[in-house]
């Protein structure tokens, strides 16, 4: 693998680390019965305010064309176990299952000469990053 192939499964890595983390120790508090009640009282609250609908409807939105992305994705590079990606980006969240998708394709890319990302691509990325994972943090934790 690249430094830069490298360098993205690390950040991968760390946004699943960070999306686990910020989404769980939410959802946590939806845990103190059955897994109906879960659901019931989850799907709930993500209509409480305009503000929680219009996020709700954009994450499960682009969750759909993100998954249908990984799994032709994964196809074409040849990813083993594609479905767990999307099942765990479900069941746990698009902001783990995803990045957990993202190392294993770059994983398999290693291997294909493919183009690299410019100096642009990447100080753009990185203040793009930056800014929605803060932005994560301080709606999870304010």
């Amino acid at each position: 693998m690249s430094t830069s192939q490298k360098v993205r499964c690390g950040v991968y890595a760390l946004f699943a680390a960070i999306g686990l983390v910020v989404t769980w120790t939410q959802s946590i508090a939806y845990t103190h019965g059955s897994f109906i009640d879960y659901q019931r009282d989850f799907w709930t609250d993500t209509k409480a305010t305009a503000a929680s609908r219009t996020m709700t409807a954009e994450l499960l939105v682009v969750g759909a064309a993100i998954i249908i992305l990984c799994v032709t994705e994964g196809r074409r590079w040849g990813v083993r176990f594609v479905w767990l990606y999307a099942l765990g980006s479900l069941l746990i969240g698009v902001s783990v299952g995803v990045p957990l998708f993202l190392i294993a394709r770059e994983r398999r890319m290693a291997a294909v000469d493919a183009p690299p990302t410019t100096p642009a691509d990447s100080v753009l990325l990185t203040l793009l990053c930056i800014g929605l994972t803060s932005l994560a943090l301080w709606v999870a934790f304010s």
